[in-house]
């Protein structure tokens, strides 16, 4: 087996180890906490829950919890090997998504190999342990199916419908499948129209095929404890305006920020990389990518989506110009004793760094110093030591933490901003960024103390407030409780 560890092979075994160090992070994403806290509570009452049971803002407001399917799955893994396995979960499945990209590459290992790590680091940024990464996945798994289809001849179309069954039970991004499949068709009715016999299609029959799969998949959805609700899910979602307001994620990326280079560097290569190319224009691969790259532009966790989309355009159309011009390394068949144990000593070295990197991540006292970077680890226990009236106004960042952490207090608000609405929501932010007084607001909602960030705009706004006493505070968090409370 070692004789055929030719430098080609290692490279790739070597690629993959390091996207998995890349992936393999501390999770601190605040929200995968309510994911927790949702699935516990499922688990503790024996089923699923339609009335909120997490806030007092909106006690039994009814919200499709479309996440139910990966709630369990991660709370599952929590109770097997806590914060540790899940950021292997998170990394192992990330990682598996891209290996599926890369399989639907051309047959060019070390172009490949660069692109997959500039694909991979502007994607990562969104990957944490939450219900998103199924999408991911399944949008991955999309795309090996579509891609193979059309290049390869490869038809295992027929796996979509039963992949859109589990992920409508698993993340609201299901509605991603349906995008690249109906790009694909919409592609390929203009390629046949277009230009017939010029770009390989799928043909008439082809997109027959990719419609009824679609139909079935479509239909296949009512199959989920929300019924005909999930349909509407996404659309309500994306009709938030204030997740483009205030949510980092859902606004337009800045492409000079340092995280998102790798995003813009992809932006700039693709286009650039199909003109070079000179190979016909496929319009497949044109619909696709304008309408990933028009939702990454203006939402940046769209990003994610692009980097997977364009990886194999971008390989397929750069593979052509490194042919044209000569630039191709030639695979060694048959490599020396030499070459095959230098190979294998390669892949033991970079091997054991990986090892160390996750066995470093899964130390407690490295994780404990990650998580109270960003959660009021001190600060909830220190409420748990008290009995304070009244209910909660929390930080939005810290709710899902709260839920998890501390259940037998109610939330003011957390990430489910679909369940809260527009109007709570901005009520929330012009409170917690100090721009309007809280007061009628504490009243309305019997507010007795307060959880929110050091320095904050309502941090400052109750430092000078009559009626309010700070009793806690340290770097990251403050609480001030009702002085009547």
């Amino acid at each position: 087996m070692l004789q055929k560890l030719t430098i080609q092979r290692t490279a790739i075994i070597v690629l993959f180890m390091l996207l998995l160090a890349m992936a393999t992070r501390i999770p601190t994403d605040t929200d995968m906490y309510w994911h927790l806290g949702s699935a516990r509570h499922i688990v503790e009452e024996g089923g699923l829950f339609y009335g909120d049971p997490f806030s007092h803002t909106v006690p039994g407001g009814y919200r499709v919890n479309f996440d139910w399917g990966s709630q369990l799955i991660l709370y599952a893994l929590w109770q097997l090997g806590g914060l540790t396995a899940m950021m292997l979960f998170t990394a192992i499945t990330a990682i598996f998504g891209m290996y599926l990209i890369y399989r639907t590459m051309p047959p060019n290992p070390y172009l490949n190999a660069m692109i997959l790590v500039l694909a991979t680091a502007a994607a990562a940024v969104f990957w944490s342990p939450r219900p998103q990464m199924m999408t991911h996945l399944f949008t991955c798994v999309t795309l090996f199916l579509v891609y193979r289809y059309k290049w390869q001849g490869k038809d295992w179309l027929w796996l979509f419908v039963p992949m859109m069954l589990l992920w409508g039970n698993m993340h609201a991004g299901y509605i991603v499948g349906f995008i690249i499949l109906g790009g694909m068709i919409a592609g390929e009715v203009l390629n046949i129209f277009v230009q017939p016999n010029k770009v390989a299609n799928v043909g008439w029959s082809g997109i027959r095929k990719m419609v009824m799969v679609g139909v079935v998949a479509a239909a296949v959805l009512i199959i989920n404890p929300y019924g005909a609700d999930l349909y509407i899910v996404p659309f309500n979602t994306f009709g938030l305006q204030v997740l483009r307001d205030y949510i980092q994620e859902w606004q337009r990326p800045i492409l000079t920020q340092p995280a998102v280079l790798p995003y813009t560097a992809m932006l700039i290569l693709t286009p650039l990389s199909m003109i070079l190319s000179r190979r016909r224009l496929d319009i497949s691969e044109l619909i696709l990518l304008l309408g990933t790259g028009y939702l990454s532009i203006t939402v940046a966790r769209n990003i994610a989506l692009f980097a997977v989309v364009a990886a194999p355009i971008l390989a397929r159309h750069l593979n052509d110009v490194f042919q044209k011009r000569g630039w191709v390394v030639n695979a060694v068949q048959q490599p020396s004793r030499m070459m095959i144990r230098l190979n294998v000593l390669i892949i033991v070295i970079v091997g054991m760094g990986l090892l160390l990197n996750i066995v470093n991540n899964a130390l407690p006292k490295v994780q404990e110093k990650a998580l109270e970077a960003v959660v009021p680890v001190q600060a909830v226990e220190f409420i748990k030591a008290h009995d304070y009236e009244g209910e909660i106004f929390n930080s939005y960042n810290w709710g899902g933490y709260l839920i998890f952490y501390l259940p037998e207090s109610p939330v003011f608000i957390d990430g489910r901003t679909d369940l809260y609405g527009d109007a709570l929501v901005e009520q929330y932010a012009s409170i917690a960024l100090g721009r309007e007084e809280p007061d009628a607001v504490f009243n309305t909602y019997n507010i007795g103390y307060v959880l929110v960030e050091n320095g904050s705009g309502i941090d400052n706004n109750l430092r000078e407030k009559v009626g309010w006493d700070r009793v806690y505070e340290d770097d990251l968090a403050v609480i001030y409780v009702k002085a009547d409370a």
